[in-house]
């Protein structure tokens, strides 16, 4: 029988891997070649975000529905705010760092995951990398100074996690905040790092009782839907104050 050129791909691809894997970690390896002095964790953290595009040839979040219904906010309800930049920026790194957490929690993510794990062509960090699923740390944190390192405290467990990786400019920017921010930690061999800290300034109070006991699956869904709603509704405040 005539095989179909979809048959005869999939057989191609069998035979000789996949020429679209190949070609991200072509470009994964041009990059690191481009910037050596790049940390290694820093380089996969940031590309996570954009490279599930590519994994799924951008329909990542058609496949995860349930996903994206949890966590994003439906279009409608959010089309007049979407032009205001103080609303759209930090949305934009919200939905970033909910990709991260896709990536590190839903069993279609984890496979991505390690579908890029597998991209990736620095060898030594990989076995570390490897533990985020199990490792990562999602909560709201204050920054906490001791012996000159800088600290990140879980407001929830009180358990404090050495920063890593931090230009002078986050770092001084994270010592005015008034209020404890979002954020998502990942291990290194230095320390914990991130790439995305969200503000979370004249949001309602955490009633610490009624977290306390959440497992840290139930927590991540708590802290993201509370930073969305209030997000929302700090921006909604400030436009009737004004008017």
């Amino acid at each position: 029988m005539k095989k179909t050129e979809k048959e005869k791909r999939k057989l191609f691809e069998e035979k000789q891997g996949n020429p679209f894997d190949d070609d991200i970690g072509r470009r994964l390896k041009e990059k690191m070649d481009s910037y050596p002095d790049m940390d290694k964790y820093v380089m996969f953290l940031a590309v996570m975000k954009v490279l599930i595009e590519y994994a799924e040839n951008g329909n990542w979040a058609k496949k995860a529905p349930d996903f994206v219904k949890k966590y994003y906010f439906p279009q409608k309800q959010i089309e007049e705010v979407q032009q205001i930049s103080a609303f759209r920026y930090s949305y934009q790194d919200y939905c970033e760092l909910t990709r991260d957490y896709y990536l590190l929690t839903e069993t279609t993510g984890k496979k991505i995951f390690q579908k890029m794990l597998d991209w990736f062509p620095s060898e030594k960090e990989k076995n570390r990398i490897a533990t985020w699923p199990a490792s990562f740390v999602i909560s709201l944190f204050r920054p906490i100074e001791l012996e000159n390192k800088i600290y990140f405290e879980d407001i929830r467990t009180k358990e404090r996690y050495k920063a890593t990786l931090l230009d002078d400019a986050l770092i001084n920017k994270i010592k005015t905040f008034r209020a404890p921010f979002l954020s998502l930690l990942v291990p290194s061999d230095k320390g914990y790092l991130t790439d995305i800290i969200l503000e979370c300034e004249n949001f309602d109070l955490i009633n610490p009782t009624k977290t306390k006991n959440l497992s840290k699956k139930d927590w991540g869904e708590y802290v993201f839907r509370w930073y969305r709603t209030n997000l929302l509704k700090s921006l909604t405040s400030e436009r009737s104050q004004s008017n």
